[in-house]
């Protein structure tokens, strides 16, 4: 095994962000906050240094200085070859005009694109963010086996980071049982999803790929309305609780004539708050230019 600390830590995947590369191997890329056109190749954007790992001096939970260093990005790693294979399978069977009324995932698979989904959605630094908050913290620290484990280390700076890791790997990784994701791909899983076929106007993506609305079901439960992420200037997946979607079900939605939907959808992105998302992608600047005018 590579025991090499990778330092350069992507909250987007390459394998993602190369099915919006150009001729030239790079894409485009509009900065927000600078209105600010430059392209770009993958391996420069969307990556922080060390953004999973977890800082710790003490010697007897820490490896050079990280609590269990790489964990993380060798799990990302693991499912983004099987991430990238379904997304490379996808876009092949629904560019065949034959399939526009197929049924285009098995039942497996449709759970594997759920999870890659929901990784998209969870690996990002302002879901990170939204992690850290004083509520998870607390938690945490009251769970009953850490509690033990915080009077065996006996330090409570020690304690802090083996309680931030805990936390990321119930947000981040399927280890635990009970985790963040088993609950938010129950509640994935519960939509209906096309994959919309846009061969004449493209998609765009950003730093922040997930759109999504939310719905509450009652006070204490919160629903997802609606998901959407382009994973190709032609090809965006859409999940939807409406109940109109059962009858695009897992099948093509063809926006050939659909010029307006495609602006809408790419126009969400701009909505978005630039403290979630700040760069849009895309294959070409035009396409940037446009939804920018």
């Amino acid at each position: 095994m590579n025991d090499q600390m990778t330092k350069h830590q992507h909250y987007i995947p390459q394998f993602y962000l190369k099915n919006f590369l150009g001729n030239d191997k790079k894409l485009w890329v509009y900065d927000r906050k600078r209105n600010y056109y430059f392209p770009s190749y993958t391996e420069n954007i969307c990556q922080m240094n060390y953004l999973y790992e977890v800082k710790c001096s003490d010697t007897r939970v820490s490896t050079n200085g990280f609590i269990n260093p790489n964990f993380i990005e060798r799990d990302f790693a693991k499912n983004e070859s099987e991430f990238a294979s379904l997304m490379k399978k996808m876009i092949k069977l629904c560019s065949d005009p034959l399939n526009l009324n197929s049924t285009i995932l098995l039942s497996i698979e449709k759970k594997l694109l759920n999870k890659f989904v929901l990784n998209m959605f969870l690996r990002n630094p302002w879901s990170l963010k939204q992690l850290y908050n004083e509520n998870e913290i607390m938690d945490i620290v009251n769970h009953k086996e850490l509690k033990d484990i915080r009077t065996q280390l006996n330090n409570d700076e020690t304690f802090s980071a083996v309680a931030e890791h805990v936390l990321q790997l119930i947000w981040l990784s399927d280890y635990f049982s009970e985790s963040i994701q088993s609950q938010l791909m129950l509640k994935i899983s519960r939509l209906n999803f096309s994959v919309l076929k846009s061969p004449n106007y493209s998609f765009i993506t950003s730093d922040f790929p997930i759109m999504y609305d939310l719905i509450d079901v009652h006070p204490d439960n919160t629903e997802f309305k609606s998901i959407f992420i382009s994973i190709s200037p032609n090809f965006a997946i859409l999940y939807s609780c409406n109940e109109c979607a059962r009858r695009y079900r897992n099948r093509v939605i063809d926006l050939s004539d659909r010029r307006e939907l495609v602006f809408k959808l790419n126009k969400w992105h701009t909505r978005q708050h630039m403290d979630i998302s700040r760069f849009l992608f895309a294959q070409n600047k035009k396409a940037l230019e446009e939804i920018i005018r």
